[in-house]
């Protein structure tokens, strides 16, 4: 698959530069002003430059990010980890958007929170991750997580996400 994005990375950037090369030597006895004769095939080639990177988001393949940048809350739709660079791939849906490729940093108690994601998808259940958690921490109606963090707070099983709403007596 890598073969493949490089393959288009390449042709991508190369209509980029030709594109450019095209408009210096159209642009080189054209009477326009020497501002757009300089400007547009500049802009090109910043653009051959600086697009092809951003293409692995457009096609979905993992964006390395930090952790703090990851959704307050998301459903795991899979995991891959690579354990020799301590790193994982880790994609989640955020609401009713398309699921969306995150390449993070694993530390252990992102490691042990993506081992219960992994028993409770092999037991066919839907896994939902939010930051703080509930665990040890008294959350109840009205308190919510306010980010005071940085979004730094660990990554936590949420086992009520999915299941229905308690009967009020």
């Amino acid at each position: 698959m890598s073969t493949l994005f490089s393959a288009f990375a390449i042709e991508f950037g190369g209509f980029m530069l030709l594109a450019a090369v095209i408009a210096g030597w159209l642009f080189r006895r054209s009477t326009a002003h020497i501002s757009f004769k300089l400007i547009l095939p500049s802009v090109l080639v910043a653009l051959a430059c600086t697009t092809w990177p951003q293409v692995s988001a457009l096609m979905g393949f993992p964006v390395q990010t930090d952790f703090a940048s990851l959704p307050y809350r998301a459903e795991v739709v899979g995991i891959f980890p690579y354990d020799d660079d301590k790193r994982v791939d880790l994609w989640l849906r955020v609401g009713s958007a398309p699921p969306r490729a995150y390449d993070v940093a694993m530390d252990d108690g992102l490691k042990k929170t993506l081992r219960e994601v992994m028993e409770a998808r092999q037991q066919g259940k839907r896994a939902m991750l939010i930051k703080g958690g509930k665990r040890g921490k008294p959350h109840g109606p009205g308190q919510s997580y306010i980010n005071i963090d940085g979004g730094k707070a660990p990554y936590e099983l949420d086992p009520d996400a999915f299941a229905l709403p308690r009967k009020s007596l």
